[in-house]
């Protein structure tokens, strides 16, 4: 997965691949891709407010990424 940020527009896609799309949020820590399949991306916080680790759905997929030393 690969993301970027610019002018306060997230965009993710598949790393190895020219094409990605802009992530609009759902909510302050949900983010929906209308534009490439419609994957949601969630980013989940500590008690301080720190990301701490990632959920991709797609489909009846879902994966978890976990920052490492958290």
């Amino acid at each position: 997965m690969k993301h970027s940020v610019a002018n306060g527009e997230v965009r993710v896609g598949v790393a190895g691949t020219p094409r990605d799309g802009q992530v609009p949020p759902l909510c302050p820590n949900r983010l929906v891709s209308p534009d490439i399949n419609g994957p949601q991306v969630e980013f989940h916080l500590n008690t301080r407010g720190q990301m701490n680790a990632l959920s991709v759905v797609h489909g009846e997929g879902r994966a978890r990424y976990v920052r490492k030393g958290t």
